[in-house]
């Protein structure tokens, strides 16, 4: 802050300047505040007031100091800094945004106005934007480490884990002593499920930061990564305990969720509303949940409401509209159901564009690399237990059969690992069919073994519940032919519109009727090619079927896994038990056929639908595996 224009004395304004450096703010406050009322024309002085509030978190203080030393001096750059981090703080992200703009049209090298403007920009899920403004940050500051941590989390937003990670790096090469930038690493690591970098990263925070809420949330979240969910939500509820913060109950509300503790997770979701009526990931997450037919009513109504309000964002819009489309199901009113689904789809659509070229290209380029890597004959890699991957597409009884064959002692599960599909595609972008190439295909699968081994070190079977590893069953095959592979199925039509009324990660496809027939058409055939090529490593399941007669699939499934069938073919999965899919509640009800046919409610608004499959398939194309 240096002193310009100063009216105040400046022997007095020093005493509360000394006072902020050594960090005694409420001291520094105390001997400012008789200056304010004493020179009421000193912008500096009102400048000093807006940092002192910004760090005792008295940000409408902020803002209102900000906003008078403006009045005073409107080209006052640092106080435009100052006020802009107001508002941000005060989750004002429209007047913060627009402040930093200002800042920047007066200094464009203005460090906290490029910060600002890319924070609004990523909460706002503008990554055009988000992308021009982190660009500038590196070109104008390529030595600060938050160029580089912001650029982390755009890159991160965008789906791009291990660029993510790199600039994260980067960043903590350049300061490693902020608090965001190791907790946002950490969570890197965990979402890229590298447990044993994130334990030792989560060990340094908390003893650089004992009392940090964000090393706390992570820890929570290991232990969820690690199976240990009771233990997670211990640690939620005394984050709770110290300070009610949405973000951390939701959380909560979610671990309940999944292990079935319904009226633990609603009592929570409750209490969120009441605290932001317009807050979307609770509406969504109830609208997963059973209900009380009584509640309906005015949780809809609710939706309805938030659903219109103007400060919400895409997300939180979409968020909204699929949970609507939900209640109303429930409500059995199906013509509104189906357009909250289509608002919802719209929004995803128009977050996240389809790239139907790359989607064609992708499923080619794998078949073609399969048969370069089978003309190698490549050493495959040793691995002590057998790997079960089950694939195929969403909402066919995947989260279900997991859980009836995690009954079986010297049986694990991995979940949903993103760690072969990731890397593996990584793997792709760069292949040239050379020798360090095929040395680096192996070294994925070294990598792979390991954590199967460290989660099945008892085990003598581990599953991989990640659908999308259907794409890589051949080169899986290769590599780890001990593996095998459940290839789960439904009517294309149920399949499509299972795709269509949920929001799925990884599948931008699903968000309109053109796009996703013309997806499906080729999903259909790659599974063809794979019956023909794997036809002893896979077994593939009709959903349905298994509905109908699950004593007698189950038992075929048992078969092809040399497993003991299970003791009751019709239970569904107990409560307690940790399902971190949408499925959650559905497999805790006893098998039946009963959701088979679901989307025939929605008969009429699927006729497109149903038309082009015809169309695109043939005219068994209701009967699961179109030739």
């Amino acid at each position: 802050m240096s002193p310009e224009d100063i009216t105040a004395p400046r022997n007095t304004v020093q005493i509360s300047i000394q006072y902020y450096r050594q960090g005694r703010f409420e001291a520094s406050r105390v001997a400012l505040e008789p200056l304010l009322a004493r020179y009421p024309q000193d912008a500096y002085l009102f400048n000093i007031h807006c940092a002192l509030c910004l760090q005792l978190k008295d940000y409408p203080a902020a803002v209102t100091a900000g906003q008078r030393a403006l009045e005073l001096r409107p080209d006052y750059l640092e106080a435009m800094g100052n006020l802009a981090s107001a508002y941000y703080e005060l989750s004002d992200f429209t007047a913060a945004k627009n402040t930093a703009k200002a800042l920047l049209a007066l200094d464009p090298a203005d460090l906290t106005g490029l910060v600002l403007a890319t924070e609004c920009a990523l909460l706002g899920e503008d990554l055009n934007a988000a992308e021009w403004w982190v660009s500038d940050l590196i070109r104008r500051h390529p030595s600060n480490g938050m160029s580089w941590y912001l650029n982390a989390k755009l890159q991160r937003q965008k789906g791009h884990l291990a660029q993510a990670l790199q600039a994260c790096q980067r960043s903590l090469s350049l300061d490693a002593s902020r608090e965001s930038v190791v907790i946002l690493y950490v969570s890197l690591l965990l979402e890229s499920e590298q447990y044993d970098e994130a334990e030792v990263g989560l060990q340094h925070a908390m003893r650089a930061w004992p009392n940090s809420r964000g090393a706390i949330h992570l820890k929570a979240q290991l232990l969820l990564a690690q199976g240990m969910p009771e233990q997670a939500a211990d640690v939620y509820e005394r984050l709770l305990a110290g300070n009610f913060e949405e973000s951390v109950a939701l959380n909560l509300a979610n671990v309940y969720r999944q292990l079935g503790h319904y009226d633990e997770a609603k009592t929570i979701l409750y209490r969120v509303l009441d605290q932001n009526a317009v807050n979307a990931r609770a509406i969504l997450v109830l609208s997963q949940m059973p209900l009380d037919p009584k509640q309906l009513p005015s949780l809809v109504t609710m939706a309805e409401s938030v659903l219109m309000h103007e400060q919400l964002n895409l997300s939180d819009q979409a968020h909204v509209a699929f949970a609507l489309g939900a209640l109303y199901a429930r409500q059995e009113d199906y013509k509104q159901s189906f357009q909250a689904y289509k608002r919802a789809n719209a929004i995803r659509a128009k977050q996240h564009p389809y790239d139907e070229v790359a989607d064609k290209r992708l499923l080619s380029e794998i078949i073609k690399t399969y048969r370069v890597l089978e003309s190698y004959s490549l050493p495959p890699i040793h691995c002590s237990i057998t790997p079960v991957f089950i694939v195929g597409l969403p909402r066919s009884g995947s989260t279900l059969l997991e859980h009836k064959l995690l009954e079986h002692e010297g049986v694990a599960s991995l979940g949903e690992s993103e760690f072969l599909n990731r890397e593996l595609g990584i793997w792709l972008r760069e292949f040239d069919g050379s020798a360090k190439c095929m040395e680096a295909l192996r070294d994925v699968f070294k990598r792979y073994v390991k954590i199967l081994e460290s989660r099945g070190a008892m085990n003598s079977v581990v599953i991989d519940k990640l659908l999308l590893n259907y794409r890589w069953v051949g080169v899986i095959s290769l590599l780890l032919p001990s593996a095998k592979f459940i290839w789960l199925d439904k009517k294309p039509i149920a399949a499509c519109w299972s795709l269509y009324k949920q929001q799925f990660a990884g599948y931008e496809f699903s968000y309109q009727f053109d796009t996703l027939v013309s997806h499906y058409a080729r999903y259909n055939a790659y599974k063809t090619y794979w019956q023909g090529e794997l036809l002893d490593k896979i077994a593939f399941v009709s959903y349905e079927e298994w509905m109908s007669a699950p004593a007698n699939i189950s038992a075929s499934i048992y078969r092809f896994l040399a497993l003991t069938p299970s003791r009751d073919a019709f239970a569904g999965v107990k409560k307690g038990i940790l399902i971190d899919t949408l499925s959650s509640s559905q497999v805790r009800e006893p098998i039946s056929s009963r959701f088979v046919d679901e989307w025939q409610h929605y008969q009429n608004e699927l006729k497109p639908l149903e038309n082009s499959l015809e169309s695109a398939l043939g005219s068994n194309f209701g009967f699961g595996y179109g030739e």
